[in-house]
C-alpha cells in the first residue's frame, strides 16, 4: 500500500514537471513569434534579422518615408536635411546651396507604397530595408517609380534618418548592411510615430493602392485579378476597355466591412471588393 502511495506521488511529480516544460516551451514559441514585432510602445522586442510581417511596424515605416516626401515637396532644405541620413549628408557634401541636385523638388504630390521590408538592429537602433513604389503626382498624371530606401530610427529618442539606396537586391542588401548603433537628435521633422492600425485601415490603404495602379499600372493590376475575376474577362484589353466602370465603383460611397481570416470585404451598392492576403502588400482582389 505504502509503495502504491509511492508511485502515485511519484507520477504526480512527474505530470506536474512535464505540464510546467510544456508550459515553458509553449511560451518560448510564442514569444518568437511575436518577436517579429520590431517595436513594443517605443521599446525594442527584436533585433534579428526578419522580414517585417507587423502590421503596425510596417505601416509606421511607410508613413515616415511619406512624411520624408512631403517635405521633399514642400522644398525647403532645412526641412529635408532634418530627416536625410547624416552620413549620406557627409559623403555627398550636401548643404542648403546644392541640396536640390539629390532630390526630388518638382512634383505636386509623392506618395510611397512599401511592398517588401526587412529589419534588423543593434542597441537602441532598428534599420529597415524598403523596396516599393513611389507615385509622382505631376499635372494630374501618376508616374510610378520602384525605389528603395534605408531608415533608422533611435528608439530612446523616437528618432529617424532615411535615404534612397541603390540596390537591385533589398533583401541582400539588408542581410549584408553592417548596422551601427546610432544615437539621434528628434529635431521636430524627424519624429518617428507608432502608428496602431484597425483591419479597417487596411482595407483602406489596400483600396487605395489598387485604385491608384488601375490605370497607370493597368497589366499589373489585371494580373492581381484571382483567377474566377479574371475569367470574366477575354484578355488584358477587354478589362481596359472596362476600367471606367469599376473605376466609379472603387471611387463610390462604401456601405460596409468585413474581414473574414486572410479576407479584405469591402462593399459598395453594387459590388463587392475582396483582397485575399498572403502577406502585407501582397495579394489577390476579388471582385464579384
Amino acid at each position: 500500500m505504502k509503495k502504491d502511495k509511492k508511485f502515485i506521488i511519484l507520477l504526480c511529480i512527474i505530470v506536474v514537471i512535464v505540464i510546467i516544460l510544456i508550459g515553458i516551451y509553449i511560451a518560448i514559441l510564442l514569444n518568437n513569434k511575436t518577436s517579429n514585432n520590431s517595436f513594443d510602445n517605443g521599446k525594442i522586442v527584436s533585433t534579428k534579422f526578419i522580414e517585417v510581417e507587423n502590421y503596425n511596424t510596417f505601416f509606421s515605416v511607410n508613413d515616415a518615408i511619406n512624411n520624408f516626401y512631403d517635405l521633399m515637396t514642400l522644398n525647403n532644405s532645412n526641412l529635408i536635411l532634418d530627416v536625410l541620413d547624416p552620413d549620406f549628408i557627409v559623403e555627398n557634401n550636401i548643404n542648403d546651396d546644392n541640396i536640390k541636385e539629390f532630390i526630388i523638388n518638382n512634383k505636386d504630390d509623392i506618395y510611397f507604397y512599401a511592398k517588401k521590408m526587412y529589419q534588423k538592429g543593434i542597441g537602441n537602433t532598428l534599420y529597415y530595408f524598403i523596396s516599393g513604389e513611389r507615385h509622382d503626382y505631376e499635372n494630374s498624371l501618376i508616374e510610378i517609380n520602384h525605389v528603395n530606401l534605408l531608415i533608422a530610427v533611435d528608439v530612446n529618442s523616437n528618432s529617424y534618418f532615411i535615404r534612397e539606396i541603390d540596390t537591385n537586391n533589398i533583401y541582400d542588401y539588408a542581410k549584408d548592411y553592417k548596422e551601427v548603433n546610432r544615437t539621434l537628435d528628434d529635431n521636430g521633422n524627424n519624429t518617428f510615430k507608432y502608428l496602431s492600425l484597425s483591419k479597417m485601415d487596411v482595407a483602406n490603404y489596400y483600396l487605395d493602392y489598387y485604385k491608384n495602379v488601375l490605370f497607370v499600372n493597368t497589366e499589373y493590376a489585371f494580373n492581381i485579378l484571382d483567377e474566377e475575376t479574371k475569367n470574366l474577362y477575354t484578355d488584358l484589353e477587354e478589362f481596359s476597355n472596362n476600367m471606367l466602370g469599376l473605376s466609379e465603383i472603387l471611387n463610390s460611397k462604401i456601405s460596409k466591412y468585413e474581414f473574414k481570416d486572410d479576407k479584405y470585404v469591402i462593399s459598395f451598392n453594387s459590388k463587392k471588393i475582396i483582397f485575399i492576403e498572403e502577406k502585407i502588400m501582397d495579394f489577390k482582389v476579388k471582385i464579384k
